[in-house]
């Protein structure tokens, strides 16, 4: 029976086994939401050390489309050690494509493209003289 709707005359016995059973039902009530809350705490404190931990460093523009070039240019030395013509073909199309962009954006194309396109026309000339001394044998 409801608290509210008991009369003055009722039994307090009953009426204080009811209101125990509705404190404890609040309690339950009210610990639920606090063992929520203490779940996504921790999360939020791992989240902080995780941040402390890690350094984000930010970048330019520039100096991302420069270590991408880097990147592609030892792409292309790695693909010419094992002679993998194919994969230097795509690296270069790539290599070329971000020296356009380079040059798009009114920056000076930097010096190891200069380089690494002189190590590729040598490697070519000597892989096109290899092949041809191959076909007069």
């Amino acid at each position: 029976m409801s608290r509210f709707l008991q009369t003055a005359g009722s039994d307090d016995s009953s009426s204080e086994s009811e209101s125990a059973d509705d404190e404890s039902d609040s309690d339950g009530d009210a610990a639920q939401p606090q063992k929520k809350v203490s779940r996504s705490r921790p999360d939020q404190e791992d989240d902080s050390e995780d941040e402390d931990d890690v350094k984000r460093i930010v970048k330019s523009a520039k100096d991302k489309r420069l270590e991408e070039m880097e990147g592609t240019g030892k792409a292309i030395d790695n693909a010419l050690k094992i002679n993998h013509w194919v994969a230097i073909s795509n690296e270069f199309d790539k290599l070329v494509h971000l020296a356009q962009r380079q040059t798009n954006v009114a920056e000076r194309i930097p010096d190891f493209y200069i380089r690494t396109l002189s190590g590729l026309e040598d490697s070519l000339n000597s892989a096109i003289a290899k092949e041809k001394e191959a076909t007069k044998k």
